[in-house]
């Protein structure tokens, strides 16, 4: 009898161990067994659970996510942030509920996030004349707070883009904030730990519209597509080459494996999307075609080309297409043949992707 109660006892023990202890190779078969949206749930239960690295057990290797973040009150002066997690081809929508501290309410109330970097949140907020800059991760809460930006609240003063040299995790990592004068263009950069902003300030014909980081420079597209350099160690900007070929409508800045694409939209009798290349050897853009194997995720914050064979093995109609959003449908555009495929949103047919951005989930970065 003393044996078999002393096998219960052994038998409850375990049964009331901490989850948070479960050894790692219990962890990945658990999530193996999941869908899409149950193991970005999966990995919110605690932090132990997230500081695995999922990347062998995802179907979908790499694909970002929608999401858009806000803030509200919680009625006892608090703040909770709401983030809404969606997944191009799942109709399940996910959300993430953090309590903001006390300490850090000023900075979220209000707070317009801009683009998105390796899991982080780029915030924006105005205070009078000053900005606030900082970002956010909403999976493990972090905040990487930046000096106060002093840009004057004036129309002559148009605030634009943000970007980083790597991942904002990495200690050596460049923030970068961009606005534009009547007369000048402004590039404001700083490293964590910094008190102030280091301002370069250049004159430009056509104002700068995007900005993108890369390899060691600093890459701005005015509004008729002429690319400059902004060079991270002499701080000095230079004109790279402008784009001959007749104008399009909207267009997209982005790189893949450091080589930087424009992405035109057309949509006159059909819709079509065309794609440039920028060519250093020759200094000039050039149409090309994409690979098959090239997925390209197009939204008003950052914009990504990923493999399809890492890019969560997406079968046809999406290998080898360009992913954007479309009202309350992601569509996805075929390179192949102009063939156009509409996901449906997880939200009603009245919603649309207001707000949303694409967001690279962090065990991801």
């Amino acid at each position: 009898m003393a044996g078999n109660a002393e096998k219960h006892l052994v038998i409850d023990k375990r049964i009331a161990r901490n989850w948070a202890d479960l050894p790692k190779k219990i962890l990945v078969l658990i999530a193996k067994g999941l869908s899409c949206s149950n193991q970005l749930r999966f990995r919110g239960v605690c932090k132990s659970w997230r500081s695995i690295r999922m990347v062998e057990i995802l179907a979908v290797n790499g694909l970002p996510c929608l999401v858009r973040f806000s803030c509200v009150d919680d009625g006892n002066g608090g703040v909770i942030s709401e983030c809404l997690i969606s997944l191009p081809t799942d109709q399940s929508t996910i959300p993430f509920f953090h309590k903001i501290d006390r300490d850090d309410k000023q900075k979220f109330v209000g707070a317009k996030v801009v683009d998105s970097k390796a899991g982080w949140l780029f915030c924006i907020s105005k205070r009078q004349s000053f900005t606030f800059l900082f970002l956010y991760n909403p999976f493990t809460k972090e905040i990487i707070v930046l000096p106060d930006l002093d840009v004057v609240n004036h129309h002559s003063h148009t605030f634009l883009y943000v970007a980083t040299s790597s991942s904002p995790s990495s200690h050596d990592c460049i923030f970068f904030a961009a606005y534009q004068s009547s007369s000048y263009f402004f590039v404001n950069s700083c490293c964590k730990g910094d008190n102030g902003w280091i301002i370069n300030r250049f004159p430009t014909k056509t104002p700068i519209s995007r900005i993108l980081c890369t390899g060691n420079a600093l890459y701005c597209l005015s509004l008729d597509e002429t690319l400059h350099a902004f060079s991270m160690e002499d701080h000095c900007m230079t004109v790279l080459g402008e784009f001959s070929w007749k104008r399009l409508s909207k267009s997209y800045f982005f790189e893949y494996h450091r080589e930087l694409l424009l992405a035109f939209f057309q949509d006159q009798d059909a819709v079509t999307w065309r794609v440039f290349r920028f060519d250093r050897s020759q200094v000039t853009w050039k149409e090309v075609r994409p690979s098959e194997n090239l997925t390209i995720f197009i939204g008003c914050g950052y914009s990504s080309g990923l493999k399809s064979e890492v890019a969560w093995g997406l079968g046809e109609p999406f290998k080898g297409s360009i992913c954007y959003l479309e009202h309350s449908n992601i569509v996805f555009y075929s390179f192949k043949d102009g063939r156009v495929c509409k996901l449906p949103s997880p939200y009603s047919r009245q919603a649309v992707y207001n707000g949303y951005l694409w967001y690279q989930i962090p065990y991801l970065c």
